[in-house]
């Protein structure tokens, strides 16, 4: 029998992901031997619990927070620590069986400072081998020249964010965004520090600090998505995403619509480029929409991050070929002028696109993440066998006296 992991399948997510991610893992881990979902009781030998970012279902909220035996429970956090549930996670802290697993390094010492007793790891973003395109079909005759896909909010959601904040709060929020905007390479935390004067950012303020990311991290979030749909001006792109898109799809820029997230492999297929960038919130790392740029055999731009650097060939100039180019945050025009340039020369975009659908094939998938999500799992299975323990040895020491 295989090690039983009951797997969170059902989650609030507008396009999808999150759903269509825990299936993915789910087959991936079914196919390492473990049992997903078993009939059996929740517990009733050692396992692991696994969810991707929040849980809604209070049994499933009773059940993690109570283990159960030697169950581990492993989330799988793909946002910022700054989104975690600060009530949830003040339950789960304590519990020697839990494992928080971040996508990225970003917020990491936010979530130490917070709860000194949490346990986390990391686990990269990965995708579906299925969302590896055929070898043959990277080539110049795709239909889209140009794709992109992402959210931004619109003007009332925004203010929105920040009519919910104090005074101090709002200030905080003008003068964070505006420093985030103007150097593209601070990360929230260094601007938060930079405007604050470092008053603001203690632990005991967590909430205060997550109205004020929220509400920075859209506007930035906008402003550079924008800049860099607009810088694209006069090549044929392909917008997908909310209809807040619309009023800056003009002239050579077309709206494509809301896409659902399995819907994306499909759409990069059909596409010789892409601007592919990260999430807004995380200033060093990368999301699923690289990889699936890269997957789907697009020659891909993504605004710069350390580890796209680190895990990627981003520049050409190291041993390899090149497998994605990143450019500048705050300079949009790059990634534009990288993306004309390959327009221009098929031959390198074909190879770049090639490089990059290999370099995900051979180390991005959810079957390479699978084994630092099962190596959580073990810990976390340990270290409840082990408090277990020492509670009986508690209860056997109190019987003797």
């Amino acid at each position: 029998m295989g090690l039983p992991v009951f797997m969170v399948r059902r989650y609030q997510s507008r396009y999808g992901l999150l759903a269509t991610m825990a299936e993915e893992l789910a087959e991936v881990l079914e196919r390492a031997g473990c049992e997903i979902n078993p009939s059996e009781a929740f517990g009733q030998r050692p396992g692991v619990m696994v969810y991707l970012n929040h849980l809604t279902d209070p049994q499933w909220i009773e059940a993690a927070c109570a283990g159960g035996g030697a169950i581990a429970v492993v989330q799988l956090f793909v946002d910022h620590p700054l989104a975690l549930s600060e009530d949830l996670t003040d339950r789960l802290a304590e519990q020697p069986h839990f494992r928080l697993a971040l996508s990225t390094l970003d917020g990491l010492s936010l979530a130490a400072a917070r709860w000194p007793s949490l346990q986390i790891g990391v686990v990269h973003h990965g995708v579906s081998e299925q969302a590896v395109c055929e070898e043959n079909s990277v080539s110049a005759n795709r239909a889209k020249d140009v794709v992109a896909s992402g959210w931004i909010h619109t003007e009332e959601e925004l203010d929105a964010l920040t009519d919910v904040l104090d005074l101090e709060e709002r200030r905080l929020v003008r003068d964070v965004a505006a420093s985030m905007i103007e150097q593209g390479e601070l990360d929230f935390e260094q601007a938060l520090q930079r405007c604050s004067g470092g008053a603001f950012c203690t632990p005991d303020r967590w909430r205060s600090i997550a109205g004020v990311w929220r509400a920075v991290i859209a506007r930035v979030n906008r402003t550079r998505r924008v800049a860099a749909v607009q810088a694209m001006q006069g090549l044929r792109l392909e917008v997908f995403g909310p209809e807040a898109w619309e009023r800056y799809c003009t002239g050579t820029i077309r709206y494509g619509g809301e896409a659902r997230y399995e819907q994306m492999p499909a759409i990069y297929r059909s596409a010789k480029t892409a601007i592919a960038w990260g999430p807004t919130q995380f200033a060093r790392g990368y999301s699923e929409r690289q990889l699936l740029a890269m997957a789907g055999g697009c020659a891909s731009v993504s605004d710069d991050r350390e580890l796209l650097r680190r895990h990627f060939v981003c520049d050409g100039e190291k041993k390899g070929s090149q497998e994605i180019a990143v450019y500048p945050a705050g300079s949009p025009e790059h990634g534009a002028e990288q993306i004309a340039a390959w327009l221009r020369d098929r031959d390198k975009a074909i190879a770049v696109g090639h490089a990059g659908r290999e370099a995900v094939m051979n180390g991005h998938l959810w079957s390479h993440r699978a084994k630092a999500v099962l190596e959580l799992g073990a810990d976390g299975i340990h270290s409840a066998i082990r408090a277990a323990e020492l509670s009986q040895e508690g209860m056997m020491s109190r019987n003797r006296v």
